[in-house]
């Protein structure tokens, strides 16, 4: 069962520091950096792709180091740790966690108003 919206301007607090405002304002600069993300994915597998063609792996462009490197990341699932036998005392312990606070924004299907 989804938790039931309250419309900001129902905080006279949030309203008279324009959450409002500040929520767009934060919504248009998100959607540019998506759309830079991606022309910066599309750019990065285009010049990739010539380098590895000219057969080179980095080189020196107008103040810019460009390389290309293959990496990989790796995660241990403690759920197959578990499976394998390592006691949950030598999980927890190897564990760390961050703690962070983030604002999240996004699109709801209804507008609490009814609008």
């Amino acid at each position: 069962m989804a938790t039931q919206l309250v419309p900001f301007d129902q905080y006279d607090y949030l309203k008279s520091h324009h959450l409002e405002k500040l929520v767009h304002k934060r919504q248009k600069f998100f959607k540019q950096k998506i759309e830079a993300e991606e022309e910066i994915s599309d750019l990065n597998k285009e010049i990739g792709a010539h380098l590895t063609v000219a057969g080179v792996k980095s080189v020196y462009c107008e103040g810019y180091q460009v390389s290309i490197f293959e990496g990989k990341s790796s995660s241990v699932s403690k759920t197959e740790l578990l499976k394998l036998g390592v006691p949950v005392e030598t999980i927890l312990q190897a564990t760390r966690v961050t703690t962070y606070t983030t604002v999240m924004v996004r699109k709801t299907a209804e507008d609490p108003k009814g609008e």
